[in-house]
């Protein structure tokens, strides 16, 4: 019996040691899985983040939503979500949401004069306008009060600060208050001179005041400060016209012709104002008679060792019948594939013209002689120091430098045919003649050396690379953006050429092949990578961060995008000296109008970005009508838009109280397809002391610069 109980004893202890073991064990175990769920949601809130930030750039807006909200229930008040939450449906259209979403920030930072602006802003669009007069005259009074007690820090940027005044203004106006509307946006002007939207509010306000003559000149005052805005021409045409005042309207008509805007209704304002003042025609005839007259003729120096350099074929007018041109000394016209010398002529103006059977030369308008050939014809001119004058060369169709103009060139022309009757003029050049041209029309010639130095070897290089991409046409690169801008020798320049001489020969190389150097006016401190904007990827195109400081990690959240597009922090693209304003950072307003009569709408009910690049470009835009929707892509989304300065943008949308949209407002960053080299980002890296190497090194990666020749 004695034994039993020995035995239970031991039993028992065996047991408590092991039951004690295991709670010890559990409790270890327990304590770890504890931690590893803290770990496990915190992991979960940065991926649901991190998941819907890579859904919102790849245009899945709803999964993107869904994974904000998501995070938001896991973590109740988490600022992150929250923001980018009412960024997502302030651009989607959904303002009620982003109003609820803007509450919470309100009141999880209430010191936060932005979300309170913001706030404002919904209400507008909202079509609440004394709401959002109340909220914004709030923002407005506490920012008196900060200036007032010397406060050296707004909480609101001088941008968002002169964006106040404006929805201010149009508050204002809304509400019938008229002395408001203009107080605010005077307000706007002075905060800050260079955003244009208060010039032009300004101006619509006059004329609904039928101020005219105060319209006028705040139209031109936006002008001035932004010569982009080519859509205040016809405005300012019709002015002219309220004014009795023909000529300044026929001269802003023929701009708006030329540029594109309200091209219907120019053209019939044109023809009623040559019937009613034919004067106009004859004093300008007689304007370019005078200027062909005194022809300030520019004698070239030829570039040694040409036999070398590669021969370029510059397109300078396609698909005429005839051309006008004077020549700067003796030339000599050759039938090519023949080889037959058929004309000679000195400094005549002579006028060529394609027949049906070949072609007719006519000298001051007297027919000299015709000639029966299919053949090209080669102008040559016998001294290579000397130039031909094209008479009537059109530039930027569309564009709001749109232009008409005469230019000299050096080298051959030919007249390469395109049909019967008609042809193309080109230029026959060498490719560093090409390039004297070329950079100072591409990068002022007053940059740095350094700067202009690095725009040759991209220009060289992007040329090189593209030869033959207008072989159809007879030619090599057109004499426009498409391919690169060239002038002739109007814009040569000795500080260019000397870039030019001092590089001569040099090519950017990856791999042993010529990179094709793509370079835009302007990145807003972001080049994207070529994969992104057109789908073809090349490692030297894979993106640069011209941003100054380690602050901006692309692709930034959603809501960090807003705030980067609308202010205007430091970069290489933001020298002052060279990007100068509306570059940079530029706003561009379009009214419904122009929706609905572009693509054919009853009604604008939404317009919604859809899919981003790294650096914020968009990828799409889908635009809303009351029966059908509309989507443009890529490149057309800048000219579907009214000419936008490039894909890169947010936008705010004002709402009429039928719930339509009465006008957009885009936010925008840099000039042009922000793929490559920065030109102005280029300048403000030579400033700071890069050399040209360096500079190409930073935009095309992995690049080197060897002699090509």
């Amino acid at each position: 019996m004695r034994k039993v109980y020995i035995y239970l004893i031991v039993m028992g202890i065996f047991v408590s040691i092991i039951v004690s073991f295991g709670y010890n064990y559990y409790i270890i175990r327990a304590g770890a899985g504890a931690d590893q769920v803290e770990d496990k949601e915190v992991v979960n809130i940065d991926s649901l983040l991190a998941a819907g930030k890579k859904a919102y750039y790849s245009g899945e807006i709803e999964e993107a939503k869904e994974k904000y909200s998501r995070a938001l229930v896991e973590q109740p008040g988490d600022i992150r979500a929250l923001k980018n939450l009412f960024f997502i449906t302030q651009e989607g259209g959904e303002l009620k949401e982003a109003l609820k979403y803007n509450q919470q920030l309100v009141e999880l930072e209430p010191e936060n004069l932005l979300w309170r602006y913001e706030q404002g802003l919904i209400l507008f669009q909202l079509g609440r306008y004394k709401e959002s007069q109340e909220v914004l005259t709030g923002v407005y009074q506490e920012v008196l009060e900060l200036k007032e007690n010397d406060q050296k820090s707004i909480p609101l940027s001088e941008k968002r600060e002169a964006l106040l005044y404006y929805y201010l203004g149009q508050a204002a106006e809304k509400l019938k208050q008229t002395k408001e509307a203009e107080f605010f946006y005077q307000l706007g002007k002075y905060t800050l001179p260079h955003l244009t939207l208060n010039y032009t509010a300004l101006a619509r306000l006059y004329k609904k005041q039928d101020r005219i003559e105060d319209a006028i000149t705040a139209y031109r005052n936006a002008l001035g400060r932004d010569p982009s805005l080519s859509v205040i021409y016809p405005e300012l045409a019709l002015s002219y016209e309220d004014l009795g005042e023909d000529k300044a309207a026929y001269y802003y008509w023929n701009k708006s012709l030329a540029t594109g805007n309200r091209v219907k209704l120019a053209k019939e304002r044109l023809a009623s104002l040559k019937r009613k003042h034919p004067e106009y025609i004859e004093e300008a005839r007689e304007e370019k008679e005078r200027a062909r007259e005194k022809i300030n003729w520019v004698k070239v120096t030829p570039v040694a060792d040409s036999d070398k350099i590669p021969e370029v074929r510059v397109g300078l007018i396609d698909n005429t019948s005839s051309i006008n041109f004077q020549a700067g000394g003796p030339f000599e016209v050759i039938e090519k594939n023949v080889g037959k010398k058929v004309l000679t002529g000195g400094k005549e103006e002579w006028m060529i013209k394609r027949t049906g059977e070949g072609y007719s030369f006519y000298q001051d308008e007297q027919l000299v002689k015709t000639i029966f050939s299919d053949n090209p014809l080669i102008l040559r001119l016998t001294d290579n120091t000397r130039t031909f004058v094209l008479y009537d060369i059109s530039f930027g169709q569309g564009y709001f430098w749109a232009g008409n103009e005469d230019r000299q060139y050096r080298g051959e022309l030919e007249l390469y045919p395109v049909g019967s009757s008609r042809f193309n003029v080109i230029n026959i050049i060498n490719l560093e003649e090409y390039l004297f041209s070329v950079v100072p029309a591409e990068m002022p010639a007053w940059w740095p050396e350094e700067a202009l130095k690095a725009q040759t070897i991209a220009a060289r290089s992007y040329a090189l690379a593209h030869l033959g991409r207008h072989s159809q046409e007879g030619y090599d690169l057109c004499s426009t953006v498409h391919c690169a801008v060239y002038k002739g020798v109007v814009s040569e320049n000795n500080r260019t050429n000397r870039a030019v001489l001092a590089t001569l020969g040099e090519v950017g190389y990856y791999q042993d092949r010529v990179i094709d150097a793509v370079f835009s006016s302007n990145s807003g401190g972001y080049s994207e990578s070529s994969a992104d904007v057109w789908g073809n990827s090349f490692p030297y195109l894979s993106g640069a961060n011209n941003m100054l400081g380690q602050d901006f990690n692309f692709p930034l959240e959603p809501y960090q995008l807003k705030e980067w597009l609308i202010d205007e922090p430091a970069s290489y693209s933001y020298n002052p000296r060279y990007a100068g304003y509306n570059k940079y950072r530029w706003i561009k307003v379009l009214s419904s109008e122009y929706f609905i009569n572009k693509y054919n709408l009853k009604e604008l009910k939404n317009i919604i970005p859809v899919g981003r690049s790294k650096g914020g470009s968009v990828e799409r835009v889908i635009i809303q009508g009351k029966e059908k929707e509309v989507i443009i892509e890529r490149d057309r989304v800048r000219s579907g838009l009214g000419g936008l300065r490039s894909n890169r943008f947010v936008l705010d949308k004002l709402y009429n109280l039928s719930g339509a949209i009465s006008q957009v407002i885009f936010y925008g960053s840099g000039w042009g397809h922000n793929v490559g080299m920065d030109q102005t980002g280029a300048a403000g890296m030579a400033e700071e002391g890069f050399t040209y190497r360096e500079i190409i090194k930073h935009f095309y990666k992995g690049a080197t610069i060897k002699k090509a020749y």
